[in-house]
């Protein structure tokens, strides 16, 4: 009997340990991998002029540089909630980026406030494009944190019973 009961132990604990490792593992590279995504993106694209300033190193340092903060202050207490909610669809990440994009710029209309620059004004009217621009990067960079940590993985029931897949819905 005593086996037995070690045995349930063993296997419940082997699976918890298998469990905590592969999805922590994700999650830790979703959050390394994701924000860069878009710099890759934008690295491919733009040609270089010969200098590390520009090109595809300098695609990945400004992602780096931009994209990691708002991770950081936004993405891990946001993946907090909505893992706790369940809330972890394809859907719900596609249109947390451009929530995340306005957030982040947000800050950055107040960091240019507060250290100087245009101001506001100067970045709502005239860098219209920053705006937009930083709304499509971040939702790249959520969908990729989704397909990082997300796809593939079964959805956790919500009701006692019924499980659901990890595909797009």
């Amino acid at each position: 009997m005593e086996s037995q009961n070690q045995s349930k132990i063993m296997r419940i604990g082997e699976r918890m340990r298998l469990g905590i490792t592969t999805n922590g593992l994700r999650t830790i590279f979703g959050f390394l991998l994701a924000p860069l995504v878009p710099g890759l993106l934008l690295g491919l694209l733009i040609p270089s002029d010969g200098h590390g300033s520009s090109g595809f190193w300098g695609a990945i340092r400004i992602a780096a540089v931009a994209g990691y903060p708002p991770a950081a202050i936004l993405g891990i207490p946001l993946y907090c909630l909505l893992v706790a909610r369940g809330w972890i669809s394809f859907f719900v990440y596609a249109a947390l980026g451009p929530v995340m994009g306005a957030a982040a710029f947000i800050i950055a209309l107040i960091g240019t406030r507060i250290w100087g620059g245009g101001g506001i004004l100067y970045l709502f009217f005239v860098d219209a494009t920053f705006f937009l621009s930083l709304m499509v990067l971040t939702t790249i960079a959520t969908i990729s944190f989704w397909f990082i940590v997300h796809a593939g993985r079964p959805r956790p029931a919500t009701r006692p019973g019924e499980a659901k897949a990890g595909n797009l819905s």
